[in-house]
């Protein structure tokens, strides 16, 4: 489960109201990412208030670094993630708005912690 900060409709800050989700299985090329820190960026207040608009609910957030908890299979190569590697994710993936999240292993770095 992953506690998340999430909107059912476009509006000021008093529209994110915290929320649980199920991460649900992991699929090939995922990873389970327990998320550490956040970037608040302005992108996240557009994306909110609708002026770029997001399927909903949405679940705000495009930067996050954290800890790998989990790996799918097909993780190989370049990508090659291990539990307890800190990585970091950015750009489009939207997700930072919560506590754990899951995400596709090749839009992630790692780094040594």
């Amino acid at each position: 489960m992953s506690n998340v900060i999430a909107y059912q409709n476009p509006g000021s800050a008093e529209v994110l109201k915290p929320v649980t989700r199920d991460l649900g299985l992991l699929g090939p090329g995922e990873i389970h990412l327990r998320q550490t820190v956040i970037g608040v960026n302005y992108i996240d207040v557009y994306h909110r208030n609708g002026i770029y608009a997001l399927p909903l609910p949405a679940v705000p957030g495009v930067e996050a670094v954290g800890f790998i908890e989990a790996v799918g299979e097909d993780i190989t190569g370049p990508q090659q993630r291990r539990s307890s590697d800190l990585c970091g994710i950015a750009g489009w993936q939207l997700c930072a708005g919560a506590d754990h999240t899951g995400v596709h292993g090749d839009q992630t770095a790692t780094g040594t912690g």
